[in-house]
């Protein structure tokens, strides 16, 4: 048996970042590299089993887009789910042959951790004999608290579980939670209201009853590498107006606004605003919007299986519009000045659509 696992706990990761983790933390297993148990939290998303039946997706898309909940589908078992803010998501990516346990009892050992985690909250959760996930009573009826699903092949385990504890529970009302019309959702703060603890309380709990119950033996990497993003904006006639830059073919040619890593030593706001000058030649407010999510980068831009790295987010308003830009040549070939739409359909990344999103709704506050 190999109980050894390398423990990955990331916050918040866009949800088709968090499919690109688990492909390649997949790969790493298979190559009988190293074992992993990754933890975090996605923006909000309704995805859907591989056996899911549409109709459970009660929302319209138009309506979907007005919340900013994407859907996807996925290789895992189970019915349709919702993930969010609140909600700790739980990806074990192990052997089970290593670590010496079938399929049937993997899963009851995940329903018994988040029992084994409820009960030390003092809440009184349980198992429902055909139905995954973990159950508490309440208003005289079944409500989910905690939901299962995986996918398996040779052996190796990805997706997982997700346990509610403070997500906003009205994203629920776009599905039929898991395929039930008749069962409702419940949090851990919907049952312990203001003596609800904090998602890090919780997460310790949950990952110690998990290793307890696996006898699984944590190592922790090193951190995430760390990045900055600034959207870069200016205000024209009570409109907004994103830059948006194309990079060089030989780095991708994709579209974006200002990136870039830290230097030794160097604050967040000092490599944002560094950033934004060596990139564009333009100088401005600065705005910390109070964000960051963390992604991998691959090994075809490593030469090496994966690493990860966070990205806190910003926004710099230029104080003079009518300012020149100037882009680093080795970097970017074009620009332009896009409306909020153009720029959240120029770019490939769900994360500067969200920071795109969040600017938004600041500046109408």
């Amino acid at each position: 048996m190999n109980n050894e696992v390398v423990f990955h706990d990331l916050g918040p990761v866009h949800y088709r970042a968090g499919l690109r983790i688990q492909k390649l933390l997949e790969e790493d297993v298979q190559g009988a590299n190293q074992q992993h148990l990754v933890v975090l939290e996605h923006n909000p998303v309704f995805t859907l089993g591989k056996n899911a039946n549409r109709e459970n997706l009660i929302w319209t898309d138009k309506f979907l887009d007005e919340k900013r909940i994407q859907v996807f589908e996925t290789t895992r078992g189970g019915d349709i789910t919702y993930h969010g803010p609140g909600q700790i998501v739980v990806y074990p990516i192990l052997n089970l042959q290593q670590i010496g346990i079938n399929l049937g009892n993997f899963v009851r050992g995940l329903e018994e951790s988040m029992i084994r985690t409820t009960s030390q909250l003092g809440i009184s959760a349980q198992q429902i004999k055909g139905d995954s996930g973990v159950w508490v009573r309440t208003d005289n009826k079944f409500s989910k608290l905690g939901a299962i699903g995986l996918h398996v092949s040779k052996w190796i385990t990805t997706h997982g579980i997700a346990f509610n504890v403070s997500p906003n529970l009205d994203h629920y009302l776009g599905i039929n939670a898991c395929g039930f019309k008749d069962r409702g959702v419940a949090s851990i703060a919907s049952l312990l209201g203001d003596k609800a603890p904090p998602v890090s309380v919780v997460k310790k709990i949950l990952i110690s009853e998990i290793c307890q119950q696996f006898g699984l033996n944590l190592h922790q990497p090193p951190a995430p590498t760390r990045s900055v993003s600034v959207i870069v904006f200016r205000e024209i006639t009570k409109k907004i107006e994103i830059l948006m830059m194309k990079r060089v073919p030989e780095d991708g040619g994709w579209w974006q606004s200002v990136t870039g890593m830290l230097d030794p030593g160097e604050s967040l706001t000092q490599a944002a605003l560094r950033e934004v000058f060596e990139e564009t030649g333009l100088k401005g407010d600065l705005i910390d919007l109070n964000y960051q999510h963390t992604f991998v980068i691959p090994k075809e831009r490593l030469g090496k299986p994966y690493l990860f790295n966070t990205e806190h987010c910003f926004a710099l308003r230029v104080g003079a519009p009518e300012a020149k830009v100037v882009l680093s040549e080795f970097e970017h070939e074009v620009y332009e000045w896009a409306s909020v739409d153009r720029a959240k359909d120029l770019t490939p990344w769900d994360g500067m659509r969200i920071v795109i999103d969040r600017l938004s709704d600041l500046l109408k506050d």
